[in-house]
């Protein structure tokens, strides 16, 4: 169970084994967002999130974060853009970056904006690579902008990522 002033919710455990959600709980943009990963010590996966920087009444933006392992111990940070291009696709793409501040893989993919009018934002969905270029794996979440305009455009982004040992990160 899972409690807080004005949202509470009750999962069993099955359903938490690989949850992946964002549920709004207010009108001013609050969130709660859920991630779990079984742990398999073969097959390398660990969480991302951060901030989602929206550019004032654009379609493009920065995010940038932390990139973890499966127990959330900082690997190193994710940092990039996303947008629209000239075929309107909503593209990102980013750069992951060590503790000691070396590149160590490109991820990029496509964005989704939500239709759910109760919860703006939407879903990220990609893969990354090593530094060598060789696709790595998968890495997939949510993001959502705040809705308050006091406190500006940034917003936050959730997920997964995971080694091609296993099936990319889904996003429901």
């Amino acid at each position: 169970t899972f409690e807080s002033g004005p949202f509470r919710h009750t999962w069993r455990l099955s359903e938490l084994r690989r949850i992946d959600t964002v549920i709004a709980v207010d009108d001013l943009g609050n969130a709660i967002s859920l991630q779990a990963i079984e742990i398999d010590a073969e097959c390398p996966r660990g969480f991302v999130r951060g901030h989602w920087l929206k550019r004032e009444g654009e379609e493009r933006g920065v995010f940038r974060g932390l990139w973890a392992t499966t127990f959330g111990r900082p690997v190193g940070h994710i940092r990039g853009h996303f947008g629209v291009n000239d075929q309107d696709e909503r593209l990102w793409f980013g750069k992951i970056i060590d503790r000691q501040g070396r590149v160590i893989g490109l991820a990029r993919g496509h964005w989704v904006p939500s239709n759910d009018a109760a919860l703006p934002g939407g879903t990220f969905q990609g893969h990354w690579a090593a530094r060598q270029g060789e696709r790595t794996g998968g890495v997939g979440g949510h993001y959502l902008p705040t809705r308050d305009s006091e406190r500006g455009n940034a917003g936050f982004f959730a997920g997964r990522w995971g080694t091609d040992c296993e099936e990319p990160p889904a996003v429901p």
